[in-house]
């Protein structure tokens, strides 16, 4: 049987139901596997923005507040220039059935990303066809960039998942507009989901007006609701925008809150909006994206191995190949699909002028870049036959090494220390010994960690916290409670417990005491005896 003859075998064999369905769910299986497998200990700790939602997700649900006394705000004030909410409403339930602990901040994160590939099967088949549904589904399955997101739970990288259901509600537009205000709820979320969605949604949702209206896909009636909806869910994000970009007082509405942040709000310090000379900074921005979607690496180990990118280093090419596929695309009879789709991608382009960009800061643009890799990748099989083949078992394969390298004790070292693996343990022995003053020497924000195992209610903290920076953009707590952080703020009298990173000089016991030691994976404990 020669290339052609076993590539029409396999298409027919697509083509039944039965077999379609299989492949489906054989494709769900690998993406649930890649997702779930050791889940609980990798990776392992926890990273600071998780602790930080989790802190603020417990007080909700148990104070009404969040740590920093805010009601029901729309954007938690966190480390002080704010932090996106929707991820801290959404966890609330989890923490209120299994309690606060990692795991149960990363659930959120794990099943959006589960719910991520179905969707993306779906907006990929209304976009051409089934087969093309199964092969975004698939390279989506295997894609590190999207496994490693969804096992952790960073409240931005919500954004992809929570945009792409909106996305799916519009490509129904075409069978009932109503679809239209469904996808308003979906895109009006998006606002609290990630502050790049401030930029993106807005460019977005004018050029699908454009696009649905002008094909007279869009009635007037549902135009109308719709963006009354997207207005009305918009409205306390626009108003957290205009209190902190003009330096006014918080709003309280009912219960809701918008806070006026005590520093300076992240989508100004963030932004070319801060900078003196932004033309530089517009080309700086530009050239870090380019080199982004190049080299498909950021150099943070927690978005990408850099050996294997956000979807095998060797993709680039491809996306570009799709993206001009969708343009030539736009006389077939799914040229609507194909325009939404291209809207999609110039929308994002904004974030990457409007800041320096990181993997997890672009996020919203890597799962339209991912269906054009298999939207040329699909063209290049139907004229070639073995390319298809040939690049499906190659991904396959790609995907093999990449789970054995996620998995294996290189990358976990590496990533231990970002995700702070060994410090809750060692809080938690800390805290089971009489009361007296606990000193972190860990440099990077521990005292969220303190809060997250030890529960410390809103008021309590308010009334003892200190600022080493409390101007800065991200605050630095030194003491809270019976807790100092950093060596310079601690005491020897009373003598306290040290808890510092494992390997770091150890600490001289004042006259009449010894240190006694725990070691938890990075950190140790150093408990003082007379």
């Amino acid at each position: 049987m020669n290339i052609d003859n076993f590539f029409q075998l396999c298409k027919s064999k697509i083509n039944n139901p039965n077999i379609h369905r299989t492949l489906f769910f054989i494709i769900l299986i690998i993406g649930i596997f890649a997702r779930i497998w050791q889940i609980r200990s990798l990776p392992p700790g926890l990273n600071p923005d998780e602790a930080s939602i989790g802190v603020d997700a417990f007080d909700l649900l148990h104070y009404g507040m969040d740590r920093n006394g805010v009601q029901f705000p729309v954007q938690f004030i966190s480390w002080g220039s704010g932090q996106n909410a929707l991820y801290g409403y959404i966890l609330i339930p989890i923490i209120a059935l299994i309690g606060l602990t990692p795991f149960a901040v990363r659930v959120p994160m794990l099943l959006s990303g589960l719910a991520t590939l179905p969707l993306s099967y779906y907006a990929a088949k209304e976009t051409l066809n089934e087969e093309f549904g199964l092969l975004s589904m698939f390279f989506l399955a295997i894609s590190p960039w999207h496994v490693m997101l969804s096992r952790w739970g960073l409240e931005s990288n919500l954004f992809p998942f929570v945009f792409l259901a909106g996305y799916t509600c519009l490509l129904n537009v075409r069978k009932n507009d109503k679809w239209f205000i469904v996808a308003s709820v979906w895109t009006g979320l998006c606002f609290y989901a990630y502050g790049t969605a401030y930029a993106m949604i807005p460019i977005f949702t004018v050029c699908a007006i454009i696009i649905l209206t002008r094909h007279k896909l869009l009635g007037p009636k549902s135009l109308i609701v719709g963006l009354s909806v997207l207005a009305i869910l918009a409205a306390p994000i626009g108003m957290f925008i205009l209190v902190n970009a003009f330096k006014l007082n918080s709003i309280q509405v009912g219960p809701v809150t918008i806070p006026r942040l005590p520093v300076e709000a992240r989508f100004v310090a963030t932004t070319m909006f801060s900078a003196a000379d932004q033309v530089q900074v517009i080309r700086n921005n530009l050239s870090a994206a380019i080199d982004l979607l190049i080299t498909q690496s950021d150099g943070l180990p927690y978005n990408a191995i850099s050996l294997y990118g956000y979807f095998y280093k060797i993709t680039f090419p491809l996306e570009l190949i799709g993206i001009v596929l969708l343009f030539v695309g736009l006389k077939s009879e799914k040229h609507v699909e194909n325009k939404l789709l291209l809207a999609w991608i110039g929308a994002s382009i904004p974030i990457s002028i409007l800041q320096q960009v990181n993997i997890n800061r672009f996020n919203i643009i890597f799962i339209p870049l991912i269906l054009c890799t298999a939207l040329s990748i699909y063209w290049l099989g139907r004229h070639f036959r073995a390319v298809l083949i040939v690049s499906v078992i190659g991904l396959l394969a790609g995907f093999v090494f990449f789970t054995i390298s996620y998995h294996g004790k290189e990358y976990h070292q590496v990533v231990s220390l970002q995700f702070h693996d060994g410090l809750l343990p060692a809080l938690e022995f800390a805290q089971s010994i009489e009361s007296i003053p606990i000193c972190v020497g860990d440099s990077s924000n521990p005292y969220i960690f303190a809060l997250f195992t030890e529960h410390t209610t809103p008021t309590n903290y308010l009334k003892s916290v200190k600022y080493s920076n409390p101007k800065g953009p991200i605050r630095s707590v030194s003491s809270f409670g019976r807790y100092t952080f950093g060596w310079s703020n601690c005491h020897d009298s009373p003598v306290p417990i040290r808890i510092l990173i494992a390997g770091s000089t150890a600490p001289i016991a004042p006259t009449g005491y010894t240190y006694n030691v725990k070691f938890f994976d990075n950190y140790a404990v150093y408990y003082p005896t007379r």
